[in-house]
């Protein structure tokens, strides 16, 4: 299994190699940039991949770019296989920018009976790397259906846009093609 720092240098070097093979300009993001799709930020991050360090957020380049973690206010459920994985109210939607939002869960909030960690690791230049976990319910098993930051990044730019990547420590975020969530 590759550790933390091996799955970021492997990020940063294809990174590097794509702004090297596209000959992407070094871009810089404004505000009005947040609404831009995400192939936009890729191009802008590989343009300055070389850049950030190994132990730093692209949150310090990219001071535009938000990550914002608030509360639900609704109960969501996941299923897997028939089970009910997570019936809570006490869940997050995180915000960022050129994504989706995203259903987190905190970790005490999910049958963890049904959980095994699985070997799959991915970097996020703005928050750290992630683990996976994958569901075992009636003999099926699901691979990477949740994921969590392990190791998050623990500095971040004085705007406030990217403080709240702190506040996922301990939660998991669920990969909707592979369960069932509900909000209502």
């Amino acid at each position: 299994m590759p550790d933390a720092e091996q799955i970021k240098k492997d990020f940063i070097s294809r990174a590097m190699k794509r702004a090297e093979l596209g000959r992407y300009p070094i871009l810089e993001p404004t505000a009005r940039d947040n609404g831009r799709d995400l192939e936009w930020w890729l191009r802008a991050l590989d343009a300055k991949a070389f850049l950030f360090s190994l132990n730093g957020s692209a949150a310090w380049l990219f001071p535009q770019y938000e990550l914002k973690l608030l509360p639900l206010g609704k109960r969501v459920t996941v299923e897997c296989g028939g089970e009910v994985l997570v019936d809570s109210e006490h869940c997050f939607e995180f915000r960022e920018t050129a994504h989706s939002s995203q259903i987190y869960i905190p970790r005490s909030e999910i049958e963890s009976r049904y959980l095994f960690r699985t070997e799959t690791l991915t970097f996020c230049p703005f928050k750290g790397v992630a683990g996976y976990y994958g569901v075992r319910v009636e003999g099926q098993e699901v691979a990477d259906a949740f994921w969590t930051y392990d190791d998050l990044y623990d500095k971040f730019p004085d705007n406030g846009n990217a403080s709240d990547v702190l506040r996922l420590e301990g939660m998991l975020g669920a990969d909707r093609r592979k369960v069932n969530v509900a909000v209502d």
